[in-house]
């Protein structure tokens, strides 16, 4: 629900208007200058009121939001009582790798040889430990990168083809089996030759 504008809402506004910079200037479009919440075809909660105004939402934006939609649709997920087993534990892999001690290159060579080999062996769940990792910070303070690096790796290389051909879906481990630091890696069934 919108509320009106107080005079103080509208002097701040106009303070920090004056001081706006656009992130990319387009020369060639003809765009109109953002609207002040003193005009009355704006509410204070940035919505266009439903009448009146017609906005209509870039095609790009709109055809990738479709796309993105349509693509959680069509994937294959695991059954919701097995996720929710997993995600309480009570579930236990079939089989798991440790990749405490390797680098990128190893862990990538030994987590595909895993995976294909599990797959082969017909197995369902498998573990992939890979642990936290360190936080790593700039000079400022702020956090660069929350997670590990085999463990973004891990994550990036299990989404992307060709361990995606095998893999249904990943997620962190229950605590018992690592927590954050490993992945339960619910891989599809083989189809029978």
């Amino acid at each position: 629900m919108a509320r009106e504008c107080s005079e103080d809402d509208l002097s701040i506004w106009d303070k920090f208007a004056k001081n706006l910079e656009p992130l990319h200037v387009q020369e060639s479009a003809n765009v109109a200058p953002p609207r002040s919440p003193r005009d009355p075809k704006i509410q204070m909660d940035g919505r266009a009121p439903r009448s009146g105004v017609d906005y209509q939402f870039p095609a790009r934006r709109v055809e990738l939001a479709a796309n993105n939609r349509q693509q959680k649709l069509n994937a294959r997920r695991m059954d919701k009582n097995v996720r929710n087993k997993l995600v309480k534990g009570k579930i236990e892999p079939d089989s798991r790798i440790d990749l405490h001690g390797k680098n990128r290159r190893e862990a990538e060579a030994a987590v595909s040889s895993f995976i294909n080999s599990s797959y082969k062996k017909g197995y369902r769940l498998v573990l992939v430990i890979t642990g936290k990792g360190r936080a790593e910070y700039r000079d400022e303070g702020l956090a660069q990168r929350a997670g590990g690096v085999l463990k973004t790796q891990v994550a990036r290389q299990l989404s992307a083809p060709p361990l995606s051909e095998c893999v249904l879906e990943f997620v962190h481990a229950h605590r018992r089996h690592g927590g954050d630091g490993a992945y339960y890696v619910y891989l599809k069934r083989r189809k029978q030759d």
